[in-house]
């Protein structure tokens, strides 16, 4: 008896999804795995000036280093829960800038502006957790834009001088229409006074970012920015960030100067780390994790980290790295590199090309058969296309067959079974 057509579209459509499947799964399996996070964690806790100034240079180095690795800031980790606020303002702030783009790019430019505003608002509050801000200066001049667009030129052209008070170099090619307003608002910019921007921390020698660039440790002057909104970020291991925002417009003051005197509150679990830094110190380079590092994971919730000191006065320091996979208990790497911190500026290329150094091995987080089994080292067969396409092939099969196998059993012509066991005949 021939099947019914309903029954082989459930069989086709059975196979075409299964089918579909398998050929999925190989570029699943053969996709980009996600970026590695590495936490870098200074032994010593950025106890001196030289120090927590290289410690931002080493954070350089590691994103720099071209590998697919996202450094997690130790403050976040540190003080999770905490700044929920301010991570919120950004995620809302990134979610208004994307479809402010969206809008630009299909001309609705009423609600680009509306949306870019408010991405702005999001950003400004929150400009200390905003990680490329970059962003930032994106929101404005796509703000600017709009509503230049949009007929409001005025407010358009001071939305772009905000831009050019931050990033004075500032290019706007890309919108040659605007070309106008864009010199116009740069010009605005360049004939605003100058300010200069002093920030002090407690503790003391903390990294200090004005406007997204680092500008060294405190006590930070930093001269020479044109008078308007201005960012500041503060950092320091074992500390919550802190964010400032001031306007440096209409200062009364002969020098047009403005000090900030920011004091640091301790990061929720900075206790606890300080409390292992003393065991890290005694692990600091032995080829598999101790104590210590085995309760590092635990407490930071990260499988890579990065142990840091250094060593000797400020013409010959030594700066040591050493890279730990925290799930296979393994050292996968260590560095060491000496600096003259005198001569900081063409010394810290050093710092940078170390950290960098450090992170060109392999960073799989899995424990390989060969690390314990002595097996020969190669490509996981589950990584193989030709693997997951005989997955998808076998299963196919198997799936087709447990279909058939499900199927009513044929019944001879005139004989039709009606489910009660009885026999009706047909004349």
């Amino acid at each position: 008896m021939q099947k019914q057509p309903q029954e082989r579209q459930i069989i086709a459509t059975l196979t075409a999804i299964i089918f579909a499947s398998s050929l999925v799964l190989p570029v699943i399996a053969m996709a980009d795995p996600p970026r590695t996070r590495v936490v870098l964690v200074d032994v010593d806790g950025n106890n001196d000036s030289v120090t927590t100034d290289i410690h931002y240079f080493v954070e350089k180095g590691i994103r720099l280093s071209g590998r697919n690795v996202q450094l997690s800031p130790l403050d976040a980790v540190l003080n999770a829960g905490a700044q929920a606020q301010d991570i919120q303002n950004i995620a809302f702030g990134q979610d208004a800038l994307d479809q402010g783009l969206s809008a630009f790019k299909r001309q609705d430019y009423e609600e680009a502006t509306d949306q870019l505003s408010q991405a702005a608002t999001y950003f400004e509050q929150s400009f200390a957790f905003l990680d490329d801000t970059s962003q930032y200066i994106k929101t404005l001049i796509h703000h600017g834009v709009s509503l230049l667009r949009s007929g409001d030129s005025k407010v358009g052209t001071q939305v772009l001088e905000k831009a050019f008070v931050l990033k004075p170099k500032l290019k706007s090619t890309k919108f040659p229409n605007e070309a106008q307003a864009f010199e116009t608002a740069r010009s605005n910019a360049k004939n605003r006074d100058l300010s200069t921007i002093v920030v002090a921390t407690s503790p003391d020698a903390s990294r200090v970012f004005v406007d997204g660039g680092y500008r060294g440790v405190s006590t930070v002057f930093r001269p020479g920015r044109r008078q308007g909104l201005h960012f500041i970020r503060i950092e320091r291991q074992g500390y919550a960030r802190v964010g400032k925002v001031v306007n440096t417009q209409g200062l009364n003051n002969p020098d047009n100067e403005i000090k900030l005197d920011i004091v640091l509150n301790p990061a929720r679990k900075k206790a606890a780390l300080d409390a292992l830094l003393p065991t890290l110190r005694v692990e600091f380079g032995n080829s598999t994790t101790g104590p210590g590092l085995q309760r590092i994971q635990n407490l930071l919730l990260i499988d890579h980290v990065i142990l840091f000191r250094t060593s000797g006065d400020i013409q010959n320091t030594l700066v040591e790295l050493a890279l730990y996979n925290l799930s296979s208990g393994r050292r996968l790497n260590a560095i060491k590199t000496r600096v003259n911190w005198d001569k900081r500026k063409t010394n810290k290329n050093k710092v940078i090309d170390a950290a960098k150094k450090l992170l060109s091995v392999d960073l799989d987080t899995m424990v390989k058969m060969s690390d314990t089994l002595g097996a020969q080292q190669g490509t996981p067969i589950f990584s193989s296309w030709w693997f997951w396409t005989v997955v998808g092939v076998a299963t196919v099969g198997a799936t087709v067959g447990v279909v058939l196998a499900l199927q009513p059993e044929e019944v001879k012509p005139g004989l039709p079974r009606d489910g009660n066991g009885a026999m009706i005949l047909r004349f």
